[in-house]
């Protein structure tokens, strides 16, 4: 694996991952995302991916497409998330977690 370990003044050390994204959203927190987005199955792989801090070249090698068409997905993506760029991607994706996770709390207090 591949990461770099930041020091901190307090002495403490945080690890980089090559995937930075890769553990925030659980499995059911990207299924229930793309179902409520209304996402491809396709669309859901390449925000995955792009979530992860994949580049569009390395989501179409990883996807075997290529980066026109992962390029379409993310311009898909862009407008059901209604968002303008892949850091407003990223974001938009924490917030609709957040959110998720705020509902579930909700679900279980009142269950």
């Amino acid at each position: 694996m591949d990461f770099r370990t930041l020091s901190f003044v307090d002495s403490q050390t945080f690890c980089l991952t090559s995937a930075p994204g890769r553990h925030l959203l659980t499995d059911a927190e990207w299924e229930r995302l793309g179902t409520e987005a209304c996402l491809t199955p396709r669309e859901q792989d390449v925000l995955r991916l792009t979530f992860e801090g994949k580049t569009r070249d390395s989501v179409a090698r990883s996807l075997g497409v290529s980066s026109r068409t992962v390029r379409q997905h993310m311009e898909n993506l862009h407008v059901k998330l209604d968002v303008h760029d892949r850091v407003d991607l990223v974001l938009r994706v924490v917030q609709v977690r957040d959110e998720l996770r705020s509902l579930s709390l909700l679900t279980v207090a009142s269950g």
